[in-house]
C-alpha cells in the first residue's frame, strides 16, 4: 500500500518578471511541512533562458507560446493538476511575485483539512498593502485588512490571486477561471462561482504571504473594465451602467484636481493618471460593447470545466 504523504501542488503564473518568480520558487520550495512540486508556468515564454536558469532543477517549467493570461495560464495549470496529478490533495495557483513565510502552505493546508466543505483559501497578505480578502459590493470589489488571529478560518467573498489554495472537488465542480476576464478580478469571480455552489471561501489568518506588485501599467484599466465586466456576468447589461457613471465622475474629477496649483507636482500627475485610465476604462467598454452584451448572455462562456464530479 503506498503510504507516501499527499503532494501539495504549486503553480506559478509568470510573466516577465524572472527574478521575481526565481524567488517566488525559492519561498514556495523552502516550506516546512508539506511535501510540494512546483511548477512555473511561463506565460508567453517572456521569462526565456533567465527564467530557465534561475529555476531550481526540480521545479518543472512550462512554456506557453502566446501570453495567454493569468486567467488562461492559470487555467493550464489546473488541467494539468487534474489530469496528470491526481495524487494532490490540494492545488495551489500563485503569482510569481509571491513570497511564502515557511509555514504558509502548511497552515492552509491545515485549514482547508479542518471542514471539507472549504473550496477555496488564501493567506493575510502583508505587502504592498496588508489584504485578508474581502467583500463584493456589487459593482467593485472591496478589500479588508482585519481578520481574527485566533480563528483557523474566516470566509470572506474573494481572496487575492496572489495565492489560492484550492480543493480539487470545487474546481471540477465550478470550472476554472474565466477566460474573458483576462487578468485582475478573475479571482473575485471565481471565489463567487465557489459561494454560489455551496463551497466556503476564506482566509487563514495564521497563515501569511506577501506581494511584490504587479509588472503592468495598466491595472486601474484592467480593474475597472473587468469589474463591468463582472458586475454584468452577474446581474446583466444594466448593472454596467452606474459603475460607467462613477467612472465618468472619478475621470472628471481626477482631471480637474491635477490642474489644481497649490497641491504638489506628485499628486497632481497621480490625479491626471488615474483620471486618464478611468477614461480609457470607458472607451475600452465602448469599442467593446458587444462582448459586453456576450458577457451578459452567456456569462460563463468563458469558464473551462475539468473533470466530473
Amino acid at each position: 500500500m503506498d503510504h507516501d504523504p499527499p503532494l501539495l501542488d504549486v503553480f506559478l503564473i509568470h510573466w516577465r518578471a524572472p527574478e521575481w518568480c526565481a524567488q517566488a520558487v525559492r519561498s514556495v520550495l523552502a516550506s516546512e511541512g508539506v511535501d510540494v512540486r512546483c511548477t512555473v508556468v511561463d506565460n508567453g515564454a517572456t521569462g526565456g533562458d533567465t527564467l530557465a536558469r534561475l529555476l531550481d532543477p526540480s521545479v518543472e517549467l512550462v512554456t506557453t507560446s502566446e501570453n495567454l493570461g493569468y486567467t488562461g495560464a492559470a487555467n493550464l495549470a489546473l488541467s494539468r493538476a487534474l489530469s496528470t496529478h491526481p495524487r494532490a490533495e490540494f492545488i495551489v495557483v500563485a503569482s510569481h511575485d509571491l513570497v511564502v513565510d515557511a509555514d504558509t502552505l502548511r497552515t492552509l493546508r491545515d485549514s482547508m483539512r479542518s471542514d471539507d466543505r472549504i473550496g477555496i483559501v488564501g493567506p493575510v497578505l502583508t505587502a504592498p498593502a496588508q489584504s485578508a480578502g474581502g467583500s463584493w459590493r456589487g459593482w467593485r470589489a472591496k478589500g479588508t485588512s482585519a481578520f481574527d488571529p485566533r480563528q483557523r478560518f474566516e470566509e470572506r467573498d474573494w481572496m487575492s490571486g496572489t495565492l489560492l489554495m484550492l480543493r480539487p472537488a470545487c474546481v471540477e465542480q465550478i470550472g476554472g477561471f474565466d477566460e474573458a476576464l483576462g487578468s485582475y478580478v478573475e479571482d473575485v469571480d471565481l471565489c463567487l462561482r465557489a459561494h454560489d455552489a455551496g463551497w466556503k471561501v476564506g482566509v487563514a489568518p495564521a497563515a501569511r504571504a506577501a506581494g511584490i506588485g504587479s509588472v503592468s501599467r495598466d491595472v486601474t484599466l484592467l480593474v475597472d473594465v473587468n469589474s463591468v465586466l463582472l458586475a454584468v456576468k452577474r446581474r446583466g447589461v444594466g448593472a454596467g451602467v452606474p459603475i460607467a457613471g462613477r467612472y465618468v465622475y472619478w475621470a472628471g474629477r481626477g482631471a480637474v484636481t491635477s490642474a489644481f496649483p497649490w497641491r504638489s507636482r506628485g499628486r497632481r500627475r497621480a490625479s491626471f493618471v488615474h483620471a486618464r485610465d478611468h477614461a480609457r476604462a470607458l472607451a475600452q467598454l465602448a469599442r467593446e460593447w458587444r462582448r459586453v452584451r456576450a458577457i451578459a448572455h452567456e456569462p460563463d462562456k468563458g469558464v473551462p470545466r475539468f473533470g466530473s464530479t
